[in-house]
């Protein structure tokens, strides 16, 4: 029986350095049947050069610069794959990856799993046999394999899961899912330049039945690109990481009472002011005002100890700002 088709779309804007990696790595499969789609997001370097290179081995356009979500929604529409991996065009895949989130899938009867990355600089890159097999239990808790039905529990692990080198809820490259999902969930919100891959995600998890977890490295995370959007501090970046706060608050509303859901909400909003500061006032107001609603106890807030005794005596709102003044201003920082 063939087995089915896994489509893996790569939005790409202006990654000449990278994106020829990124092809090859997805290429490069061992499971045998997939199709690479790059959608070229208007770039004014030689990426496109570099997509010709690959001749038939790929199918490539290129458009209007709209944004990465505005890509990936694009190669969606062009997929044939009953199965979707996006992954950005400044990472790559391990060769096993599409391998091995397929059969956790077929095991578990699963729409969507989702693995590890390890984010890493290109100066200390690191080989596919230095990735490994990470210990599970040092970033999450529970079973080797596990499926997650809670939501709540899904949306912990996309904040805590960033304080890590090892990560995966929050990055394209960590995740498979059935295009079925895909479309009941509905496109990336095109309209948020910051979050957009935790708040997909997390609505994606909510359509599922649940998602499969698989503790193994499957994909490499750039962290020094000095494109990348998580690094924007204009205001249209802030409003859509305070957005994708409230959404996903709208989104868990019926977990709310579940303290776990209300301590990763807070934790949403603790990273807004620890990001932004009093740059923009009325977003710091409103994001002030959303984190008292939701009533956490000061010191559960933060992510770190020491940012969570800080948060103890100075209750959170004031413990985000002191930190935010070391990390600017001081060269103890980052043991904060």
């Amino acid at each position: 029986m063939t087995q089915p088709l896994v489509s893996i779309i790569i939005p790409c804007y202006n990654s000449e350095r990278w994106v020829a990696e990124a092809v090859q790595s997805a290429l490069d499969q061992t499971y045998p049947h997939i199709e690479v789609i790059v959608i070229d997001d208007g770039s004014t370097d030689g990426s496109v050069e570099v997509l010709k290179s690959f001749g038939d081995c790929i199918y490539w356009e290129t458009g209007p610069n709209r944004g990465a979500c505005a890509a990936r929604n694009r190669g969606t529409e062009l997929a044939k794959g009953e199965y979707l991996q996006f992954l950005d065009a400044d990472d790559f895949l391990l060769a096993d990856s599409v391998d091995l989130l397929m059969a956790k899938l077929a095991e578990y009867s699963c729409q969507a799993a989702v693995g590890l990355v390890l984010r890493f600089q290109s100066k200390t890159k690191p080989t596919v046999q230095a990735l490994g097999d990470p210990d599970s239990s040092q970033t999450y808790s529970g079973n080797q394999y596990i499926i997650w039905k809670n939501l709540g529990r899904l949306s912990a692990i996309s904040v805590n899961a960033t304080q890590s080198p090892l990560a995966g809820f929050g990055y394209p490259a960590a995740w498979l899912m059935s295009s079925k999902l895909a479309h009941n969930a509905g496109p990336w919100d095109e309209s948020l330049e910051l979050c957009q891959d935790t708040e997909y995600y997390e609505r994606l998890a909510a359509s599922s039945d649940g998602v499969c977890f698989v503790p193994r490295v499957v994909a490499g995370y750039r962290v020094e690109n000095p494109r990348c959007i998580s690094g924007r501090q204009s205001r249209a970046s802030a409003e859509s990481m305070l957005r994708c706060c409230q959404k996903r608050m709208a989104l868990l509303r019926n977990h709310c009472k579940d303290q776990e859901v209300r301590v990763c909400i807070a934790r949403g909003y603790y990273e807004y002011l620890l990001r932004y500061g009093r740059t923009f006032q009325d977003l710091w107001n409103l994001a002030c005002q959303e984190l008292a609603i939701l009533n956490v106890r000061a010191e559960l807030v933060p992510s770190t100890k020491k940012q969570a005794r800080l948060a103890r005596i100075l209750g959170a709102v004031h413990a985000a700002t002191l930190t935010r003044a070391l990390r600017r201003f001081s060269r103890i920082a980052p043991v904060l």
